[in-house]
């Protein structure tokens, strides 16, 4: 219905913040002042803060910001370096929305990334550097190969809707006896949180 208030004002914790600072300032007044009857604009105070529409700070309590649905694919590099399997990890945005702010964690199994193997798991970068954008860290059975896509020195760029990017490149040892899975997750800024799972191509 037209008039009808959406519950996401009276939940908002933004618009409970500002009513209790709001009501502490009235019973300040009150007591300071000795006047009794300002008690009386205590609900006017709850009205004006819990119910106005969403205008000054108020003004994004009832539009979320839209998520992108990001996801990631691997793609045969056709000049991979002597000795490497290369797979260029690919960024897909198949959203109506740009995405940006957001980080992705891609983990590679120790079976196909053997610590202290002379090919290491993270190639050439299309975007971002090592060290700022990039981050390589060991875990339990694997390598976390991590891109952060807030984590630059000035403006962080955006990643168009309806657009596919090679990020970077996953570098594994020629001649893998194994077939497996890499898990992958995106999560922060601007994009749903996806967790999934990607298949090595052949």
């Amino acid at each position: 219905m037209p008039w009808s208030i959406p519950s996401t004002r009276w939940r908002s914790p933004l618009r409970w913040l500002w009513t209790v600072i709001g009501s502490l300032a009235v019973l300040g007044a009150a007591g300071l002042s000795g006047s009794a009857w300002l008690l009386l604009a205590l609900p006017l105070v709850w009205a004006i803060f819990l119910l106005a529409p969403p205008i000054g700070v108020f003004r994004h309590d009832e539009a979320p910001p839209a998520r992108t649905g990001l996801t990631v694919e691997l793609t045969p590099v056709d000049d991979a370096v002597f000795g490497s399997q290369g797979y260029w990890i690919v960024l897909v945005n198949g959203s109506d929305h740009e995405a940006g702010g957001f980080a992705l964690r891609l983990l590679v199994p120790r079976a196909l990334a053997p610590r202290n193997h002379p090919v290491k798991p993270l190639g050439r970068l299309n975007v971002g550097e090592l060290g700022q954008q990039w981050f390589i860290e060991s875990v339990e059975g694997a390598t976390a190969l991590t891109f952060r896509s807030s984590a630059w020195p000035d403006a962080a760029p955006t990643f168009p809707a309806h657009s596919r990017i090679e990020l970077a490149e996953l570098r594994l040892p020629a001649g893998r006896q194994v077939s497996s899975r890499l898990s992958y997750q995106i999560s922060g800024g601007t994009a749903a949180t996806v967790l999934g799972e990607l298949e090595l191509p052949e």
